[in-house]
């Protein structure tokens, strides 16, 4: 026998998701530092980050209100849509202006806005009224409610593609958080039927239609502000609050898991502070993020820069060792352990890898390369809709594919298998036959990874 410290690298656990959900979250095993980059901020307001490749789109108020104060002290200037682009951390490259987003920009309010990388539709918030200059002399500007609408990108540009079925000119539809299929919007709204003065509700989308909005309902909407959601990597649902108790200023960061929502946290006094805290995002490197907040800085709101310092886990024991020196077994949570490689995506009936999948893949390699003693199957699941052999050559496909991109980085063949599974391990209800909605199915469709030997 002999004594080994086995290091259980939180970064692995990052990579997998395994961090995230199940009673574990990075808020509990994280550090935080908040920066404030000067370069990113106006005078004015600065708010409501979103990354987007390989920029950080914000809303900022435009240039031509900074000297409108007393608008500026009401809060109702307008904001148009800036970006800055981000270094391979995600952290704003430096001596890099901002600069409008081409196709964004009106005389009214345009953003917050949401990306889905998986369908390239960004979501924004609009001034509710469709020609500026005729309303202008008809309807005061603070009387103009927000909307929703679609947007995809045509020769660089962005441009309008649609609009949320059930925006109405009478109530405020705002602060839209996509899902990562494009499939589920999370928004605020003033609308009749809440709890507050303003709830968060959520719509699917069904073969390419839009539900009518459902709220969230008690556990996540209070009598005060529900506001500015986020998604989170690992299945969280991220938002601002006044109204939960707990709150450490004004509008507090909170969270809980979705769609399954059981109860709601507070992010913490690390991030958030007696003033008004909103607007969370973080990279899918895992090691930085992006946040709004009222408190001292260079205007009314600024964008804060999150950096994420991960704790490892330390695990000791006394594990038997072969005549050759190599350990036999590792500890039990790392060997024949299935992990799921999160953002893991494929267009319908396709095995290509997405360049959003490469990311994640990445990660990967670099736990490979790190650990250069173990081998890994790597392992494609569907769901149950569709014939049960075409399932399992797709998801054959789909492994195949993958192994062969985390070999082209350099990890020898050998040491990574590929394996489809097809829907012969469904870890819900959704099985044939059963009427199950998309976001169940979705569960279903997964790609995941686990340590076979050393």
């Amino acid at each position: 026998m002999r004594k080994i410290t086995i290091l259980i690298v939180w970064a692995l656990l990052m990579v997998t998701g395994q961090a995230f959900g199940q009673g574990v979250t990075l808020f509990d095993h994280a550090d935080f530092i908040i920066e404030h980059p000067d370069s990113v901020n106006s005078i004015a307001s600065d708010i409501s980050p979103c990354i987007i490749g390989s920029q950080l789109y914000y809303s900022s108020v435009r240039k031509s209100w900074w000297e409108k104060q007393s608008r500026l002290r009401k809060n109702i200037a307008f904001y148009n849509q800036y970006q800055v682009p981000l270094d391979t951390r995600g952290q704003i490259k430096k001596g890099i202006g901002r600069q409008l987003v081409p196709g964004l920009g009106n005389d009214y309010h345009q953003g917050p806005v949401s990306y889905c990388a998986a369908t390239g539709e960004l979501f924004v918030t609009q001034s509710n009224t469709s020609n500026p200059d005729s309303v202008r002399r008809m309807v005061p500007r603070t009387n103009i409610r927000l909307k929703l609408v679609i947007m995809k990108r045509e020769s660089g540009e962005w441009e309008k593609t649609g609009e949320l079925p059930f925006n109405d000119k009478r109530y405020h539809y705002a602060h839209p958080a996509i899902s990562a299929m494009g499939d589920t919007l999370v928004f605020s709204s003033d609308m009749p039927g809440g709890r507050g003065q303003s709830d968060l509700y959520m719509s699917v989308r069904k073969s390419g239609q839009w539900g009518m909005p459902v709220n969230l309902g008690e556990v996540v909407n209070t009598t005060g502000n529900e506001m500015f959601p986020t998604f989170l990597p690992g299945g969280l649902l991220s938002f601002a609050s006044n109204g939960h108790p707990g709150c450490y200023g004004f509008l507090d960061i909170w969270y809980t898991t979705f769609p399954k929502i059981s109860q709601v946290k507070n992010a913490g006094e690390k991030i958030n502070t007696q003033f008004d805290d909103f607007g969370l995002i973080i990279g899918t490197s895992l090691e930085v993020g992006y946040l709004s907040s009222n408190r001292q800085g260079t205007g009314s709101d600024d964008i804060f820069r999150v950096d994420i310092i991960a704790r490892s886990r330390i695990l000791k024991g006394r594990v038997p060792v072969a005549r050759t020196g190599q350990p036999v077994l590792l500890c039990h949570k790392e060997v024949e352990k299935s992990f799921v490689l999160k953002n893991i995506n494929y267009d319908y009936d396709k095995w290509d890898i997405l360049s959003e999948s490469e990311i994640e893949l990445d990660k990967l390699v670099q736990v490979m390369n790190d650990k250069r003693g173990i081998k890994v199957e790597l392992g494609s699941h569907t769901d149950a809709r569709g014939n049960n052999q075409y399932n399992m050559r797709l998801s054959q496909k789909r492994s195949d594919s993958a192994v062969n991109y985390i070999v082209s980085k350099g990890i020898d063949r050998s040491r990574i298998i590929a394996k489809g599974y097809g829907e012969t391990q469904i870890i819900n209800h959704c099985k044939n036959g059963e009427n199950c909605p998309d976001w169940e199915h979705r569960q279903n469709r997964r790609t995941e990874f686990k340590i076979i030997g050393l």
